[in-house]
């Protein structure tokens, strides 16, 4: 019988071992709910590789590694990536912490799996810690260039963001380091592939550790407000809703708040004030065809007039097969006697959406499409 001062310990790895059991469940639904066709038995034996091959591992928050690399392939779950992509992502460390080898990864889970983690691996002995701001460009051109399948750089993006999420745990130095790293070559590589969500909990997340006094001054400001920008966001949105049903234009609506190191490097380049920042609000429509994104500008149009003053900027590129039409419009409402910025209106026709702006494409350079800016008065 052990004794009681075991107790505790024991108990504590009882419950770890419940906790993951429990996440590696949550992965698998999501998978099937994402990939109802794909068989998750690769995922789970893979778990079950990487149980025995980290056991005795564990992060600098005293959590087993298990519980991250289960956090990276949760993060790609809800990208809605396959079996191959979450296996690789539970397994994505295994060759450089364990010495495990690739060709034993490729005789039980495939060539397919083998070739992802091994890109991982390879992009982790890369140095490229901290580079010259006039390197960055050039590391984030190697970096791309050395990975045959896209994937491999999802997985490394799960990777690090995850690891920012939990970087309270490590020394001051290394969260300078691990956060210049990021902002400067992750990041805009997230944006590269169209990955708005992922490319802004990065930058804000790297923002906190390289400027902590800007951003939780920024962090509170918006708090301040939130309930406001709840009540306005929401307030928009039905305006805009109810005015497309009426016009017969099918379309969905979100709105957000702009992130925080999106709005401190615009108040540093307009060298304004958080209350002169136009698009800190803003609300998307995504419709399902072109000439609807053009008709929903048309009713927006009709609910705000251009503000005088502030031009209308057009610009068109040629594009891929999504054949994406976009519109921008920084809109003005009257409220309490008082003229109050309502933030950005964007307006996006697409015969394919990604969902959340999370995956590879979701808004990136390749798509055909037509922004334009101008700002309004309510009619």
């Amino acid at each position: 019988m052990p004794s009681p001062s075991n107790l505790p310990l024991s108990f504590n790895r009882v419950r770890a071992v419940r906790q993951l059991d429990a996440s590696l469940e949550e992965l698998l639904e999501k998978l099937k709910k994402h990939r109802p066709s794909e068989d998750p038995w690769i995922v789970r034996r893979a778990y079950e590789i990487a149980s025995e091959r980290h056991h005795d591992q564990f992060r600098s928050s005293g959590e087993p590694y298990l519980s991250h690399l289960l956090e990276v392939a949760h993060i790609l779950a809800d990208m809605r990536l396959d079996a191959i992509t979450l296996t690789a992502a539970i397994l994505h460390d295994a060759i450089e912490d364990t010495e495990y080898p690739v060709s034993r990864i490729e005789e039980r889970f495939g060539a397919e799996v083998a070739h992802l983690v091994e890109g991982v691996t390879k992009i982790g002995r890369l140095n490229i810690k901290a580079p010259e701001a006039r390197q960055a460009e050039n590391v984030r051109k190697m970096l791309l260039a050395m990975v045959t399948d896209v994937r491999v750089v999802l997985v490394k993006l799960a990777d690090r963001l995850h690891n920012m999420r939990t970087l309270q745990y490590l020394e001051p130095e290394k969260q300078q380091r691990i956060s210049r790293e990021t902002l400067d070559i992750y990041a805009p590589i997230a944006h590269r592939l169209g990955m708005s969500v992922v490319r802004g909990e990065l930058e804000d997340l790297s923002f906190r550790y390289l400027e902590p006094e800007a951003f939780f001054a920024l962090q509170k400001e918006i708090r301040d407000k939130a309930a406001f920008h709840k009540e306005f966001l929401d307030e928009v949105q039905a305006t805009i809703r109810s005015k497309l049903v009426e016009a017969s234009i099918p379309a969905e609506l979100e709105a957000r708040v702009k992130t925080l190191y999106s709005l401190h490097r615009k108040m540093l380049r307009q060298e304004s004030g958080f209350e002169q920042v136009y698009d800190l609000l803003a609300v998307r429509v995504v419709t399902d065809l072109e000439r609807n994104c053009y008709a929903a500008l048309g009713v927006v149009h009709h609910i705000w007039r251009p503000v005088p003053g502030r031009s209308t900027r057009r610009s068109c590129t040629a594009g891929s097969p999504l054949k994406c039409k976009s519109a921008r419009r920084t809109c003005i409402e009257w409220r309490k006697k008082a003229w109050r910025r309502t933030g950005s209106t964007k307006l996006e026709g697409a015969r394919k959406t990604i969902s959340a702006f999370r995956g590879c494409g979701s808004s990136s350079s390749g798509r055909k499409k037509c922004r334009s800016r101008a700002n309004f008065f309510p009619r």
